[in-house]
């Protein structure tokens, strides 16, 4: 399992820093649980992966792999 701060590195910058903004406005109660958590960084994976797929529909499976990775490593970087 990949860390949070491991993809953070290995995303391109402009990908990286997207995250960052998206984590830090991320709407999450007080007290989360495991899944919400999961729930809002899905979201966020998912928004990240439709900003790295042009519309040709051609993305970088690398960066794609990692973006599938972030829900999992945001959870982890809380609960761990």
């Amino acid at each position: 399992m990949t860390t949070l701060p491991e993809l953070f590195v290995q995303l391109p910058p402009n990908v990286a820093s997207d995250l960052e903004a998206m984590l830090e406005i991320a709407k999450l109660p007080e007290n989360p649980t495991q899944a919400e958590v999961l729930e809002v960084a899905t979201t966020i994976a998912t928004e990240l992966r439709f900003s790295v797929i042009d519309v040709g529909f051609n993305g970088d499976e690398k960066v794609l792999g990692l973006i599938d990775q972030i829900p999992q490593a945001v959870v982890e970087q809380l609960f761990a």
